[in-house]
């Protein structure tokens, strides 16, 4: 887990605490732009479910190893295929993808289609491939707890299928997870989307790979600063318009900043994983703070982590914020 980036991290962590909390959804919907980390974050879920090893999973254990490799029996995988009634032809298929996926655990529909030579030819999920999602689930699981389907791409499901999935959804088995993925949530039923907990795997809307969400840090320190509304609004606009989850990584990244700057201001001399032009700006920022004004700023900031929790109004949490970091880099 140490190579992930902070918000692979950040919706990891989401994750697991439905394990720690022994609160368990049954069903799961993945959505994000094409190349996003959905089904790696669903196989590194169900590792830390069925491995023996405490908080997170080991990678050498018989449970990991099954589902590092695709081949867990207690774990149906279905995704869009062309239209065939050949048993061989889905075999075949199965090969292909779970080749692919080890290959490349983002791939998307355009790497699925050369996979499988489908030129332009029509992909769907067919009511019979949830049909055997049924005979699947009537059969004790095998070596774990529970029964796991993953409908990957589920945008694909033609009419029948999407309502025969509704149908199991409503009323699903208690041993049984669903995990949904989308690169389009608006071709979901919203009749699915009301049964399943979403969670946002779109890296782009949330900025995050990388030092990304060091600009819009920055921003945010310049505009309380000057208290210059006009342009703080449409800033607090767009957080207003994300995930919660991903606001939370935001604010998450903000008190590495300022773990940074106390760095600078005690002179520790370390590596910091910045380049040097944002190094640069954030020592000029230093100048403004001393250890005290970091410490409030801090407890501003996690206290804004926590009210997001409780469902605060983005909006007004931004523009309170503004003022109180103002209040504060200002005082003497």
């Amino acid at each position: 887990m140490e190579e992930k980036n902070i918000f692979y991290k950040r919706k990891y962590e989401y994750l697991k605490s439905f394990i720690n909390n022994e609160k368990i959804p049954n069903v799961f919907l993945f959505y994000g732009e094409k190349n996003n980390p959905s089904l790696e974050l669903i196989f590194d879920f169900l590792k830390t479910l069925n491995c023996p090893n405490e908080d997170t999973f080991c990678d050498k254990c018989h449970q990991c190893k099954m589902l590092n490799q695709l081949i867990h029996p207690d774990v149906k995988i279905v995704f869009p295929e062309v239209s065939t009634t050949s048993k061989d032809q889905n075999e075949d298929n199965l090969k292909s993808f779970c080749k692919l996926f080890l290959k490349n655990k983002r791939l998307n529909i355009d790497d699925w289609r050369k996979e499988i030579k489908s030129g332009n030819k029509q992909l769907f999920i067919s009511k019979e491939i949830i049909n055997k999602i049924i005979e699947f689930m009537n059969i004790p699981p095998v070596v774990s707890k529970y029964h796991v389907t993953i409908i990957w791409l589920a945008e694909f499901l033609n009419i029948n299928a999407a309502n025969s999935l509704l149908k199991i959804l409503e009323e699903p088995k208690l041993n049984s997870l669903f995990f949904l993925t989308t690169e389009d949530l608006n071709k979901i039923l919203p009749t699915i989307q009301s049964r399943a907990v979403k969670v946002s795997v779109n890296i782009e809307e949330n900025k995050i790979l990388g030092n990304e969400y060091f600009d819009q840090f920055m921003s945010l320190m310049r505009m309380s600063f000057s208290l210059d509304f006009e342009k703080l609004i449409p800033f607090i606009d767009v957080f207003a318009e994300m995930d919660k989850e991903n606001i939370k990584v935001f604010f998450e990244y903000c008190t590495k900043l300022f773990e940074i700057l106390l760095k600078f201001i005690i002179k520790i001399d370390e590596n910091i994983g910045l380049d040097v032009e944002k190094q640069e700006q954030l020592l000029k920022f230093s100048k403004f703070l001393d250890l005290e004004k970091i410490n409030i700023l801090l407890k501003e900031f996690s206290e804004c982590n926590y009210k997001i929790s409780r469902n605060a109004n983005i909006k007004l949490l931004f523009l309170n914020l503004a003022i109180e970091i103002n209040k504060i880099i200002k005082s003497n």
